[in-house]
């Protein structure tokens, strides 16, 4: 009887520890996701003074990335620990999607902010416009 009981008790241990694990990652996954919803919107209050900065928007959400690398730091411990303790896979492709788009989105705010550099906007092409 004591061995039952044992067994039910690491039993429900694990449960628990899986839905702990699966609630840090869902949190650390929408966090980054509404990060990079914000980073990506068009709307952006810029001041007067450097209204006519073009590079003012790209630098800052670029700096928002660096402010904000906790978040992914946070997600890609909760994906360790769900591989771990979890093993999906699915899950796991899941995070790495939300790495992919942050990845996209910082390469190409600096192909963006070469070509505001250099003045030729006309070959950026609409890149912002693809990206997922």
């Amino acid at each position: 009887m004591a061995f039952k009981q044992l067994e039910a008790w690491r039993v429900e241990k694990r449960a628990i520890r899986r839905s702990e694990i699966a609630e840090e990652l869902i949190i650390a996954a929408y966090n980054a996701s509404d990060f990079l919803k914000s980073v990506r919107s068009p709307f952006d209050s810029i001041p007067k003074d450097k209204a006519s900065d073009k590079l003012f928007p790209l630098q800052r959400r670029y700096e928002q990335f660096s402010k904000h690398s906790d978040l992914f730091e946070r997600l890609r411990q909760a994906q360790f620990r769900s591989i771990a303790i979890i093993g999906n896979e699915d899950v796991d492709s899941a995070v790495n999607i939300l790495f992919s788009i942050r990845g996209e989105i910082i390469s190409t705010i600096e192909i963006y902010t070469d070509y505001v550099r250099d003045d030729n906007l006309e070959g950026f092409g609409g890149v912002l416009n693809r990206l997922p």
